[in-house]
């Protein structure tokens, strides 16, 4: 009853698989054999996750905003390679038969 009443308020979660938390350990190690860039990063923002996504209202809202990262790498890691893992509430699939 309480996991429900949690996934009401809040969404769904499931575990991270192995092999993605192995992706997830080889990309943050990646992540430092090349100096930053904002203007690479902002490039790859405007083209692949702008798409669904509103940074600095920037984007659109087919998924959620990505204000909540506070640009922080363990979060923002987790949630592209591993984006299911936490579903939120108003995200969720509805199926309606008539």
């Amino acid at each position: 009853e309480l996991d429900s009443l949690i996934e009401k308020a809040w969404g769904r979660t499931r575990p991270t698989p192995a092999e993605l938390n192995k992706l997830i350990d080889k990309t943050r190690d990646s992540l430092y054999e090349a100096p930053a860039s904002f203007a690479r990063g902002k490039i790859a923002f405007e083209s692949i996750c702008a798409k669904c996504h509103k940074f600095e209202g920037k984007g659109n809202e087919v998924g959620p905003p990505l204000e909540g990262a506070a640009r922080d790498i363990e979060y923002i890691l987790v949630n592209v390679i591993d984006p299911n893992r936490v579903i939120g509430a108003p995200y969720f699939q509805r199926i309606v038969r008539t």
